[in-house]
């Protein structure tokens, strides 16, 4: 059963305003850049006091740095940078809020009246992307890392679907989940069709070489996602040869007690990623709600030590 539409036609429209980013300066030398977006009714501001001095849970792993138990810490070379979204009015509860777009609820129906979602989902992705390229052509996109909780999860995803600059060197998401997943998955399967020996292929790959075919399958199918999803969200641009999504890794984070965004919305986003050939790493926390904990914060510095370049303290 689908939810009904409020009664009252709330104003929808956005300020179309984005805030100067809350930003705090590397300890050393800057060689580093995080771009963190927030969740739906936060600000950058308050984000950033929440999460950089959060404890991170011990581990052997981390042993060897004694003392450097917050993610601030551990990257003492790392920029952090925290927009805040416009102010729009939500749909769901008709109050003007701090939002990257504007959605129905995501506790049940996160893939209902997904049509809200495209004004501000094309004005945010253009916006960080401004942010990317600014930090990229300072530290490199190697060195740049974009991270996100909740909506802000949701909008870094799609942000990177969209992207056709340099590849980052990794992305990170906090129980998110993934707008416009049936529909992408649909346009991904757009070319695939039967082939002469009755098997399923791509149809652009039925020349490639055997060991090739599962990439270059991958490869078509993510362009035809990024290009209808550009189009659908009217963000022009030189197309990419490749899309660059697909040539960095991502960890996704989410708590299976969860009751804002369910753990299995973030769930069904990691297997698409997958299913599309980027390189997603999953994981589920018992006893986390829609937060991150200090578990969820030492697998994220972890996987990002085993980044070239990213060393811990490094």
């Amino acid at each position: 059963m689908e939810p009904e539409t409020p009664d009252d036609e709330f104003d929808r429209k956005r300020t179309s305003e984005f805030y100067e980013p809350f930003v705090v300066d590397p300890v050393k030398e800057h060689k580093q850049t995080f771009i963190i977006l927030h969740g739906r009714g936060g600000s950058g501001k308050s984000f950033a006091a929440s999460f950089l001095d959060h404890p991170i849970a011990p581990t052997q792993d981390l042993g060897r740095l004694s003392g450097l138990l917050t993610v601030r810490a551990c990257f003492p070379h790392a920029k952090f940078i925290f927009p805040t979204a416009c102010l729009g009015r939500a749909t769901s509860y008709g109050h003007l809020t701090h939002q990257w777009f504007d959605n129905w609820s995501p506790l049940i129906f996160p893939e209902y009246k997904e049509e809200l979602m495209i004004e501000g989902l094309a004005e945010t992705s253009s916006f960080v992307h401004s942010l990317m390229q600014a930090e990229i052509d300072v530290v490199g996109a190697r060195n740049v890392i974009l991270m996100g909780l909740s909506q802000g999860c949701a909008a870094a995803i799609i942000s990177l679907l969209t992207w056709q600059g340099e590849p980052l060197g990794a992305a990170v998401g906090m129980c998110g989940w993934l707008p416009f997943r049936k529909q992408m998955l649909d346009r991904g399967d757009d070319g695939v069709q039967e082939n002469g020996n009755g098997q399923v292929g791509d149809v652009e790959n039925e020349n490639a070489v055997a060991d090739n075919e599962p990439s270059q399958a991958e490869a078509a199918k993510l362009q035809r996602i990024a290009d209808w999803l550009r189009n659908e969200l009217g963000i022009t641009g030189a197309k990419s040869a490749a899309v660059p999504f697909k040539q960095f890794p991502m960890f996704l984070g989410h708590g299976v007690d969860d009751a804002t965004v369910l753990c299995e919305f973030g769930r069904l986003a990691a297997q698409f990623l997958k299913h599309v050939g980027v390189d997603a790493r999953w994981n589920e926390y018992t006893g986390l709600d829609h937060w991150f904990s200090g578990n969820m914060l030492r697998d994220i510095v972890l996987f990002l030590d085993s980044l070239e370049g990213w060393e811990i303290n490094g």
